[in-house]
């Protein structure tokens, strides 16, 4: 009874578990307008990285479909009425595109007076010159940008394309400010607006001027943040930061980078990951960094999206926490420090040594420790650490941020023992790498060398690189064969076993036997009998999948209950199953395979409550679910649909795998 349960549990949380976008193998950017009349359509359009148009792409209003685009991709819109919307667009196999926001305002009815009505500066409008930190709203969290818009909008008509502060005065800039940095800016003060309790200036940039960067030591810094509040510094020192996603539901959010400086040059990987996903408090040492960003991709931008302990060149704003309190997301506050200034990162130039893979293994006593730069192609697997870890670290299943471990087998020329070596970094990017059948391009990686054995004593006397840094220079999807295939992914399996604490056997994966070899040369997989019934009946005449109900309409923060019933005929059948999940919502599909799962004594049922993310997404979710077992297939499936609300959610879609990652594995057979 107990087996078959654990049998129910896995099916339902797995299916709960995967209600979360597929990784994307691309993304997707959204053009339009900024502000539109109702009544006059308006042109969309959707391209990928490289802008070239997507045929195909659903595209959302305020989370409601309105159509997919055309081979140009394009789709056209006509606003019934005011207000400002979010436009997002999704495709299978694409990353969502980040949100774009327009302003539909009614027609004029005077359009002569209207344009009569041209700015001019009043008694009450305030013109000031300021000096100090400037933050684009290109990486800010759209959810936040939102805030802010909602407010400037209703208030100004206006939207906001940066925050500034001077370490006094914080403001929302309307102008064409599109870097951070220090400036000095000559604007016209609109007025005011309260953002989530704090009150921000509206300033109408009318002139800036871009001011130099300082040079300051880590220890001045230290001791005298405050007459470097609002300026642009570059420090050299330790910046050991770790990158993490927030967001990526159907609006996409902020990656954010939690981090210090420091003379400190230890290496704690797992140590900084797992503090993050078991939702620890961060330790700073020295002085506090963050870093933010907007959706990384696969294609070269924030190629520094790494957790890294590195040497370097550090430019970044001295900004108090108040004022980046501001501009953040509520679920990642508390990773900001109790102290009352950080570094806002803007650039990290890493300091390291260029050599080639040959002469790492050539002398790995004399690379060991260092930074060094390479020239690389590379195959491997990029895997969420929260799944990972979260079978020995049960606490990081119930992170609401995740991680991502990429696990390469990095070469130069032909991949043999000489030319390759194995290399993992911990990134925000859920795309970092996805080939596993032959490279996806060459890469300048900065990475540090260590030995495996040197980390665990379970490992091959190995060396690998810790990535701190990849550029992809340009794609190559060249074939490699199975000889160099066998030895790379040999190489991610054991970066695997060591993430995981698991023992590895040298060499187990270096090569792959082919059906054509005599038994003593051949290694075969030693197959699970079926185990067979006392009265030796192994085959099935019916078998059933039943979940209730099959529709559920709830709000976010609802409760929800699912039955889950397998049955099958006759009763003394028992054996394996593989159980096949599907999930679906606005045009994503991702599809697990569970295999292994033992079924006896049937029927088996269970009923399982769930409760829904506050903030999630109004869409309908399809999970579907298929057992096969004695040559038999069997179905169900069951719609969850989160109406519209009058805002679409714009928090983090939070793991719903909280509830099943560890099970997943721990009841596999």
């Amino acid at each position: 009874m107990l087996k078959n349960l654990a049998t129910c549990w896995i099916l339902l949380t797995a299916m709960l578990f995967l209600l979360t976008p597929a990784s994307a193998q691309g993304a997707l950017k959204i053009s339009a307008p900024s502000e539109a009349y109702v009544g006059d359509p308006v042109e969309i359009t959707v391209t990928d990285l490289f802008g070239n148009p997507v045929e195909d792409v659903t595209v959302y209003v305020n989370a409601q479909e309105i159509g997919k685009t055309d081979s140009n991709g394009k789709i056209t819109y006509t606003f019934d009425s005011e207000g400002i919307y979010i436009l997002t667009a999704t495709k299978l196999g694409y990353l969502p595109a980040a949100s774009v926001s327009i302003s539909v305002e009614a027609q004029s009815t005077t359009p002569e007076e209207t344009q009569t009505e041209t700015p001019v500066t009043t008694p009450e409008q305030e013109i000031e010159v300021l000096e100090g930190a400037v933050i684009p709203v290109s990486i800010v969290s759209d959810s936040v940008v939102f805030q802010f818009e909602s407010a400037t909008r209703q208030k100004f008509s206006v939207s906001p394309t940066a925050f500034f502060t001077d370490g006094r005065t914080n403001a929302v800039l309307i102008g064409d400010i599109s870097d951070s940095g220090c400036y000095r800016i000559e604007g016209v003060v609109k007025g005011e607006v309260n953002v989530n309790g704090k009150n921000w200036k509206v300033i109408s940039v009318e002139d800036y001027e871009k001011l130099s960067t300082q040079s300051v030591s880590l220890e001045t810094l230290k001791e005298r943040a405050s007459d470097y509040v609002a300026k642009e510094v570059i420090v050299n020192a330790y910046l050991r930061e770790t990158p993490f996603e927030v967001g990526y539901a159907y609006v996409p959010g902020v990656d954010v980078y939690p981090g210090s400086l420091s003379d400190d040059e230890e290496t704690p990987l797992l140590d900084d990951v797992k503090d993050l996903l078991s939702d620890r408090e961060v330790e700073y040492s020295d002085f506090p960094t963050l870093r933010i960003s907007g959706p990384v991709d696969a294609y070269g931008n924030n190629y520094q999206a790494y957790w890294k302990n590195a040497y370097g060149s550090v430019k970044g704003l001295v900004l108090p926490v108040d004022f980046v309190s501001g501009i953040l997301d509520e679920d990642v506050l508390k990773y900001l420090p109790d102290e009352r200034y950080l570094l806002f990162v803007e650039n990290l130039d890493i300091k390291a040594e260029k050599t080639t893979i040959k002469e790492i293994r050539e002398n790995p006593e004399r690379y060991y420790g260092k930074v060094v730069e390479l020239d690389v192609t590379g195959i491997g697997v990029t895997k969420s650490a929260k799944e990972m870890l979260s079978t020995v670290f049960p606490a990081a299943a119930a992170s609401p941020v995740d991680v991502y471990l990429v696990l390469y087998g990095f070469f130069q020329d032909v991949p043999t023992k000489e030319t390759s070596i194995p290399a993992f970094g911990v990134s925000s990017n859920p795309n970092a790498i996805s080939m596993e059948d032959h490279p996806d391009g060459h890469y300048r990686v900065k990475c540090r060398v260590l030995i495996l054995k040197e980390l665990d004593d379970n490992m091959p006397k190995e060396p690998v690189l810790i990535i701190f840094e990849a550029m992809r220079i340009d794609r190559d999807e060249t074939p490699i064969d199975e000889t160099g295939k066998n030895l790379l992914l040999g190489y991610v399996d054991m970066l695997k076993s060591y993430v995981l604490g698991e023992e590895h056997k040298e060499g187990e994966h270096e090569e792959k036997p082919t059906p054509t070899e005599t038994p003593e040369s051949t290694i075969v997989p030693t197959p699970t009998p079926t185990p067979k019934s006392e009265g030796g009946q192994t085959n099935l005449s019916s078998l059933t999948v039943d979940i209730t109900p099959d529709k559920i309409t709830a709000s976010p923060g609802d409760s929800i209950n699912l039955r889950l019933k397998v049955d099958w005929e006759p009763e003394d059948w028992k054996g394996q199953a593989n159980v096949i999940i599907v999930l679906s919502a606005a045009g994503f599909e991702k599809k697990y395979e569970l295999p292994g799962v033992y079924l006896e004594n049937p029927p088996i049922e269970n009923e399982f409550s769930y409760t829904l993310p506050d903030n999630l997404p109004p869409l309908t979710y399809k999970a579907k679910i298929i057992v096969e077992a004695g040559g038999k297939e069997a179905e169900d499936s069951v719609d969850i649909t989160i109406p519209a609300g009058k805002t679409p959610g714009f928090e983090v879609l939070t793991a719903i795998a909280a509830v099943g990652a560890a099970c997943l594995r721990r009841f596999r057979s």
